[in-house]
């Protein structure tokens, strides 16, 4: 007779080279972010260079990372609704709880002294925006936009896992990938919210990020970090087009076949690298990647602070302090998502470990 044995769905590998993407991702978003708001009320005062006006590619970045995830965590749990089921759960505790908190922080003056913030808001907005559901306008939360995103992405690949075998999810991917392309070139500009972010060109990027999931072994270790590499010059190198060619709001076409494709290139070439052994990256920039998720949801709230600063005081006239208080609200954007991260995420995600765990299913002892 055979030793019983328990059967265990399979962890998926983990890269410090993709923490470290997300720690870059974010420091983008951040920096986009703080110079719209020196466009807005700095008071003629920049300091940070017109370049960051296109360093949303963090956001593309993301997107292609979260796809690179969702088929790494999912291995192994194809073809079973249960699966999908815990697949969900999973995602929804691991960014539903931090974005309502920081949503919270917003709707709770609304609530307790009505006509202080945005009129629009009403109840259905905030039932929306809780229930990252598509919508004609930003939610409450403004980066809450691509948690929309998200929970789509979630919602595809729990009905691929509850359905398919594991062999047809590169299938499942580019069928979807064509599907959303020839609903994107049917809708036009009129589509409801919800399918136009269904049909979204950007949902290209989490196909690209979950297609590396699945093939970049293909990709020998040695040509990873000339792909890394290539693709970060393409990175920058967008975004100097988009300069040079004065298109600051792209098509969410030609955004994501810029960002999009180099984004993924670059998670590619990150992966690849690093599967021949381990890389030494910078403990600080782990140490962003590990909050990124905090800090993306929390740096709003630091940049609105320092624009009402220059906006109301001398800060911004003087060119010494003006300089001073973009680097506070960096460093000051960064400490409270990892403070964040610290004390609220982690403890959450540490519930979400425990609740979610995956229980060992014994195999019958044969007589």
């Amino acid at each position: 007779m055979t030793e019983p044995s328990t059967t265990m769905r399979p962890r998926a590998a983990f890269f410090s080279s993709i923490q470290a993407l997300r720690g870059i991702a974010v420091v983008l978003v951040v920096l986009f972010h703080l110079r719209l708001m020196e466009d807005l009320h700095g008071q003629g005062r920049q300091i940070l260079p017109s370049l960051l006006e296109f360093a949303y590619g963090g956001v593309d970045l993301f997107f292609v990372i979260s796809g690179f995830v969702m088929v790494s965590v999912a291995a192994g749990s194809y073809r079973s609704p249960a699966g999908a089921g815990r697949f969900l759960l999973r995602r929804a505790w691991r960014i539903v709880p931090p974005y309502w908190f920081y949503t919270s922080l917003l709707v709770a003056p609304m609530l307790l002294m009505p006509g202080v913030l945005d009129a629009s808001h009403d109840y259905g907005k905030i039932a929306t925006s809780y229930l990252l559901w598509p919508q004609a306008s930003l939610p409450i939360l403004m980066v809450g936009w691509t948690l929309i995103y998200e929970a789509y992405f979630y919602l595809a690949m729990a009905v691929a896992i509850a359905l398919l075998p594991e062999r047809y999810a590169g299938t499942f991917l580019a069928g979807w990938g064509i599907t959303a392309m020839a609903v994107h070139a049917a809708a036009g500009a009129n589509a409801p919210p919800w399918l136009t972010v269904a049909s979204s060109p950007m949902v290209l990027e989490f196909i690209a990020g979950a297609l590396v999931g699945l093939h970049w072994r293909r990709l020998p270790a040695r040509y990873g970090l000339p792909c890394l590499s290539l693709g970060a010059f393409a990175f920058v190198a967008s975004m100097f087009v988009l300069a040079q060619a004065g298109a600051h709001e792209p098509s969410p076409m030609l955004r994501t076949a810029m960002f999009g494709s180099a984004s993924a290139v670059i998670v590619l070439g990150a992966v690849a690298w690093e599967s021949a052994g381990p890389v030494r990256i910078p403990r600080w920039l782990l140490i962003l990647g590990n909050a990124s998720y905090s800090i993306y949801l929390a740096h709003p709230f630091v940049i609105s602070l320092t624009g009402r600063l220059w906006r109301n005081t001398a800060i911004g006239q003087v060119q010494g302090l003006h300089a001073a208080s973009v680097v506070v609200a960096i460093l000051l954007c960064l400490a409270v998502g990892i403070a964040s991260y610290r004390w609220l995420e982690r403890p959450v995600q540490s519930i979400g470990g425990f609740l979610f765990k995956p229980r060992p299913t014994p195999v019958a002892q044969p007589a």
